[in-house]
C-alpha cells in the first residue's frame, strides 16, 4: 500500500508511515468517513432523481392522457360538425332536385304544349299547300293540255303545207304529253321519213303500228324506211301488210316495186364486194407468203371490179414498197386515203417515204396512223427506226419500246437495239439484238450490230463470231468487215485485219474508220507509207475523226518524223481526244525532237489529269534526261516504279539516267 500523505510505499499493518510518520489509522477514518459521506449524497441524489423521475413520468402520463381526451372530444366535435353539414348538403340536393324535376317538369309541358301548336300550324300550312298545289296542278294539267293540243294543231297544220321542221318540233311537243295518239306518230315518222332521218321515221311508225295495228300508211312508210336502209325483206313485209289493208295504195306498190329493185342491185353489189373482197383478201394471204409480185394482180383487179375500193389500193402500196417501188408505193396509199383515211395506208405511205430518206414526210404520217390506231406496232417500230437513222436514239428506243410491247418483232428489237448501241449502252444492245436474233435467226443486221457491240466491250472472239455470221448471211456488208477487221487488229492479226479492211473498202470506198483500221494495221507492220497514206484518207474523208489523227501520229513517231507527229498529237487533243497516252505521246515526240520544255510542260498536264499512269512519269524523266537534269529524271523513275515496278521499261531508262554521273553522254 501507499502513504495517502508522502506515496510512499508501505508494508501492511503499520500504523505510521516510516517515510513521513503520518497517522495511518487516522487517515483510514478519515477516509471511511469520506466515504461514507459520498455514498450517502449519492443516495440521496439517486433518491431525488428516482422520485423526480416519477414525477416525470406521472406528469407526461397525464398530458398524454390529458391530450387524448382533448384529441378525442375535438374529434368527436368534428364529426358532429361534419355530421350536420352533410345532413345540410343532403337537405340542399334533395331540395335542387325536387326544383329541377319540377322545372324538367314543366319545361317538358310547355314543349308539349308548343309542338302540338306548331304541328297543329304545320298541318294547316300543309293542308294550304296541298290545296294551293293540286289547284296548282289542275292548272298546268289544263294548260298543258291547252298547249299540248294547240302544238298537235298546229304540227298538223305544218305538216300539211310541208313545213316539216316545224310539224316535227309541234307534234314532238304533243308526243311528250300525250304517247297514245298514233296520228301524231305517224305524222312525225312522215316528217321524219322526208327529211331522211330514216331511224327516227322508223321509231314512230312502229310506235304508231303499235297503237294502230291496222294503219297502212304507218305499215308502207316504214317498209320504205326498211328499203332505204337496205333492210329488203322486212321492206316486202310491211309493204305487204300495207297492201293487204289497202289493195289500192298508190305509194305501197311503187315502194314494193322499188324495193324489188333495190333487192336485185344489193344482191348484185354485194356479189361484186365479195369478188373485189376476195381479191384483196388473195393480197393479204400472199403478203403473209411474202410474196409481194402475186399481191399486185388480185389488187389490180379488185380495183378495176371496184375503183372506190382503198383497201386494194393500200395492199398493192404495200407489194411497191416491199420490192422497193416507193414512187408507186406512195401513189397507191395516196388513192387509198382519198378514199379512206386509215392507219393502215398512213403507216404504208409513211415507211415508204422514209425508205426514200424523206424522214419529215414519213413521220407526219406515221403520227396520223398512230392517231387513227393507237396500238399500230408497225407505225411505232417504224416511226423508232426513222428516230433512229435520224440520230434521235431515246425517241427510237421509246417507239421501238412501245411496239415490242404490243407485238414483238426482230425489226423492233433491232432498233432498239441499235440505238442503244449507239448510245453506247452495250449490255442493253446486246441483250435487245440476241432476241432479234431469236426471232429471226437470220437476221444479219442484228449479228453486225451485236458484234460490233461485243468488238466495244473487247469481246473480239465472240464479236468476230458474230460478224462472220453477218458476213455470210450479206457478203457486201461494209460495216461487218471493216468492224471484224477492227476486232482482228485488236487481237494483234493485223494480216487479217488488212484483208477485212480491203473488203470494205472494195464496197465502200469512202468509210474512214476503215481506212484508220487499215493504216494503224499497216503501222503495226511497220509499213509506216502504207499507213500515212490510208490514215491521212481517213482524216480527209473525215477531218474531225480524232482517231485516225491519233493513228497517223503513231505511224509518223514510229517512222522518226517527230515534228509531223506532234502535230497529229495536238489535233487529236484539240479535237477531243482524252486518251492520256496521246498526251504522253506528244510530249515524247516533243521530247525526240530536241523540245524538251515543251516536252516536260504536257507530261504535267497528262499527270495532272491522270496521275496513275507511269508511262507520263517514264516520258517526263526520259524528258528530263535529254535535257541533262539527272535529279529530276531520277525523281520521276522512282514514281513510276512506286506505280509498276515489274516495267523493264523503266528499269532501262533508269539505268541510262544513272549513267549520267558518270559522265555519259545524255
Amino acid at each position: 500500500m501507499k502513504c495517502p500523505s508522502c506515496q510512499a510505499e508501505i508494508n501492511e499493518g503499520k500504523k505510521f508511515c516510516p517515510k513521513c510518520g503520518a497517522n495511518l489509522a487516522e487517515y483510514a477514518e478519515k477516509a471511511a468517513a469520506k466515504k461514507a459521506e459520498a455514498e450517502r449524497i449519492a443516495a440521496e441524489k439517486a433518491e431525488a432523481k428516482r422520485v423526480a423521475a416519477e414525477k416525470a413520468a406521472a406528469e407526461k402520463a397525464e398530458a398524454k392522457r390529458a391530450a387524448a381526451e382533448k384529441a378525442a372530444a375535438e374529434k368527436a366535435e368534428a364529426a358532429r360538425i361534419a355530421a350536420e353539414k352533410a345532413e345540410a348538403k343532403r337537405i340542399a340536393e334533395e331540395k335542387a332536385a325536387a326544383e329541377k324535376a319540377e322545372a324538367k317538369r314543366i319545361a317538358a309541358e310547355k314543349a308539349a304544349a308548343e309542338k302540338t301548336e306548331a304541328e297543329r300550324i304545320a298541318a294547316r300550312k300543309a293542308e294550304e299547300q296541298r290545296i294551293a298545289a293540286e289547284k296548282a296542278a289542275a292548272e298546268k294539267a289544263i294548260a298543258e293540255k291547252a298547249a299540248a293540243e294547240d302544238a298537235l294543231q298546229k304540227g298538223k297544220d305544218f305538216y300539211d303545207i310541208k313545213d316539216y321542221d316545224s310539224a316535227i318540233d309541234k307534234l314532238s311537243r304533243f308526243i311528250a304529253y300525250d304517247r297514245q295518239n298514233a296520228e301524231a306518230f305517224r305524222r312525225r315518222g312522215e316528217s321524219y321519213r322526208v327529211k331522211g332521218q330514216y331511224d327516227k321515221a322508223l321509231g314512230d311508225f312502229t310506235a304508231a303500228i303499235g297503237l294502230e295495228p291496222k294503219s297502212a300508211f304507218a305499215y308502207e312508210r316504214r317498209g320504205d324506211c326498211h328499203r332505204i336502209a337496205g333492210q329488203y325483206d322486212k321492206a316486202v313485209h310491211d309493204i305487204n301488210i300495207a297492201l293487204n289493208i289497202d289493195p289500192e295504195s298508190v305509194f305501197a306498190k311503187e315502194a314494193l316495186e322499188a324495193t324489188k329493185t333495190g333487192a336485185s342491185k344489193a344482191a348484185a353489189e354485194k356479189a361484186l364486194a365479195e369478188k373485189v373482197e376476195g381479191e384483196v383478201q388473195k393480197a393479204r394471204d400472199r403478203y403473209n407468203k411474202n410474196d409481194y409480185d402475186g399481191m399486185i394482180e388480185p389488187c389490180d383487179e379488185a380495183i378495176k371490179l371496184n375503183a372506190g375500193q382503198a383497201a386494194a389500193f393500200r395492199w398493192r402500196g404495200e407489194a411497191h414498197r416491199m420490192k422497193g417501188r416507193h414512187d408507186l408505193a406512195i401513189d397507191d396509199c395516196t388513192e387509198a386515203l382519198r378514199l379512206d383515211p386509215t392507219a393502215g395506208a398512213y403507216a404504208t405511205r409513211g415507211a415508204s417515204y422514209l425508205d426514200q430518206g424523206r424522214y419529215d414526210l414519213g413521220i407526219n404520217d406515221l403520227d396520223k396512223a398512230l392517231s387513227l390506231g393507237a396500238k399500230y406496232a408497225f407505225a411505232y417500230e417504224q416511226r423508232g427506226e426513222a428516230h433512229r437513222m435520224q440520230g434521235r436514239y431515246d425517241m427510237a428506243i421509246g417507239d421501238a419500246g412501245k411496239a415490242i410491247e404490243i407485238a414483238p418483232t426482230a425489226f423492233a428489237y433491232n432498233t432498239r437495239g441499235e440505238s442503244y448501241r449507239m448510245k453506247g449502252q452495250y449490255d442493253m444492245a446486246i441483250a435487245d439484238l440476241s432476241k432479234a436474233i431469236g426471232l429471226d435467226p437470220q437476221n444479219a443486221f442484228a449479228y453486225r450490230a451485236r458484234g460490233d457491240s461485243l468488238r466495244m466491250k473487247g469481246q473480239f472472239d465472240k464479236a468476230i463470231k458474230d460478224l462472220d455470221r453477218a458476213i455470210g448471211m450479206d457478203p457486201k456488208d461494209a460495216f461487218a468487215y471493216e468492224r471484224r477487221g477492227d476486232s482482228h487488229r485488236a487481237k494483234g492479226l493485223y494480216d487479217e485485219a488488212v484483208n477485212d479492211f480491203d473488203k470494205a473498202l472494195d464496197l465502200d470506198p469512202q468509210r474512214a474508220f476503215a481506212y484508220t483500221g487499215r493504216g494503224d494495221s499497216h503501222r503495226a507492220r511497220k509499213q509506216y507509207d502504207r499507213a500515212i497514206e490510208d490514215l491521212s484518207k481517213a482524216v480527209g474523208l473525215e477531218p474531225k475523226y480524232a482517231f485516225a489523227y491519233r493513228c497517223r501520229g503513231e505511224a509518223y513517231k514510229d517512222r522518226g518524223q517527230y515534228g509531223e507527229a506532234v502535230s497529229d498529237y495536238a489535233k487529236a487533243i484539240q479535237l477531243g481526244s482524252t486518251y492520256a497516252k496521246v498526251y504522253e505521246a506528244r510530249a515524247e515526240c516533243q521530247s525526240l525532237n530536241g523540245q524538251h520544255d515543251e516536252a516536260i510542260a504536257y507530261h504535267a498536264q497528262v499527270i495532272e489529269k491522270h496521275p496513275l499512269i507511269w508511262e507520263a512519269y517514264l516520258g517526263r524523266a526520259k524528258a528530263y534526261r535529254l535535257k541533262g537534269d539527272k535529279d529530276s529524271a531520277m525523281r520521276d523513275l522512282t514514281e513510276a516504279l512506286k506505280l509498276d515496278e515489274s516495267q523493264q521499261a523503266i528499269k532501262e531508262e533508269l539505268e541510262l539516267a544513272q549513267a549520267m554521273g558518270k559522265g555519259a553522254a545524255a
